[in-house]
């Protein structure tokens, strides 16, 4: 019998980031996010500000972490369309999404229609809008736009 494991983890993410008209510094960044743990493609478009990425099963990248290597070559990372696997609970009546193997946290923004296909302690793959928090104190918010079940 095989046993497989079951990991909470990102699967991909685009981010808007505005800015990218230094080709040299394009360059960097996408060595810099090529040499992430867990990172398996990394495509960024500067004419449509758009950087896309493909993570390895597994994986423990955190998006702070990208949005800290996007700053730190002089670019400003905005909204995130992610999709990613974790599981949903729910705290004192707000719905949380754990990456579990990064510790990350989400609360989950959705519609009711989404809310129904939830229930407590289930793993989930979601696909998501992830906002840029306004400041560093401030809660990561998930706006999903669709669920399964993993």
């Amino acid at each position: 019998m095989t046993i497989f494991s079951l990991r909470a983890e990102f699967i991909s993410v685009q981010m808007t980031v505005s800015g990218m008209d230094c080709a040299s510094c394009v360059t960097g960044l996408e060595a810099r996010l090529k040499r992430l743990r867990g990172v398996k493609t990394v495509e960024l478009k500067p004419e449509k500000n758009l950087l896309s990425l493909e993570l390895l099963d597994g994986n423990t990248v955190r998006i702070d972490r990208i949005r800290d290597d996007i700053k730190g070559v002089g670019f400003a990372p905005k909204d995130a369309k992610i999709r990613a696997r974790g599981r949903a609970t729910k705290e004192h009546g707000i719905w949380i999404f754990m990456l579990e193997g990064s510790n990350q946290r989400f609360v989950l923004s959705f519609s009711e229609s989404i809310e129904k296909q939830l229930s407590p302690g289930q793993i989930v793959t979601v696909d998501a809008l992830q906002p840029l928090p306004a400041s560093p104190t401030e809660d990561l918010v998930l706006a999903i736009q669709s669920v399964s079940a993993s």
